[in-house]
């Protein structure tokens, strides 16, 4: 079973890079090192996250990317992505109605 057809555990498969290779558009990203992309919470964090962030400004398909990782459900998918931090992302995302016994009542 190849990884497109599999589920996979961060969201849904980003069917505009499949798009991408039968189009011949190379994403900035295809060869670089993944930690950069996915780096632990610790030392050198930033540093890889700004990393990924100046290669993503360069990458032709940066603007599908981003709008592709907004779509997705914010606990599943992880690492800079369009050029977004999983912060970022989430920071970016609405937050949709608060249940009724939430919200801030005004008097009338």
């Amino acid at each position: 079973m190849s990884a497109r057809s599999a589920s996979v555990n961060w969201g849904e498969w980003p069917a505009w890079l499949d798009q991408a290779d039968q189009d011949g558009i190379t994403p900035a990203c295809r060869g670089e090192d993944t930690n950069l992309f996915f780096p632990d919470n610790g030392p050198g964090a930033m540093e890889a996250i700004a990393k990924a962030r100046a290669i993503c400004r360069r990458c032709p398909l940066q603007s599908v990317c981003e709008e592709w990782a907004l779509a997705q459900p914010p606990h599943l998918l992880h690492g800079v992505w369009g050029g977004l931090s999983h912060a970022e992302r989430l920071a970016r995302k609405p937050r949709g109605q608060q249940p009724p016994q939430f919200r801030k009542h005004t008097r009338s």
